[in-house]
């Protein structure tokens, strides 16, 4: 291989390289939707209050994570280390979703608790969005 196909080659992967990186970028997007969800699904919680919450909002929010997973399965490209990323993030919302159910119990469903605990549910999707963006930018 001489140094012009070298070159060539050198420059066909890093087009290769932004492309893909450009392919994954879809799933800032998903982690930026679940993150609103998950806020809007707490603000549900709290007007709505907790007998009809569980009828109403959660099967709502159901079809919500079913349509957003299609979405995701639907993709031709995931970002490298998706499964991790995706599996901390999940794992550090349904801690603190469990945290602001059983704590609006001790407040006796206070607004004010919904709207911390809405906050609180979107930043693990939020800083895992920070992190896929991080990683799919471009050098």
């Amino acid at each position: 291989m001489d140094t012009n196909e070298a070159s060539e080659t050198l420059d066909r992967a890093a087009q290769l390289s932004g492309r893909s990186r450009l392919s994954t970028r879809w799933f800032a997007t998903y982690l930026l939707i679940f993150a609103v969800g998950s806020f809007a699904m707490a603000m549900a919680f709290a007007f709505i209050g907790p007998r009809w919450s569980a009828t109403i909002v959660t099967p709502v929010w159901l079809i919500f994570v079913v349509s957003i997973s299609l979405y995701a399965n639907r993709q031709k490209a995931v970002p490298r280390g998706v499964m991790k990323i995706n599996g901390i993030m999940m794992g550090a919302w349904a801690l603190i979703w469990a945290g602001v159910v059983i704590g609006s119990f001790q407040v006796d469903q206070q607004l004010w608790w919904w709207i911390v605990g809405g906050l609180a549910m979107a930043t693990p999707p939020l800083v895992a969005r920070h992190i896929v963006q991080r990683q799919t930018s471009a050098l």
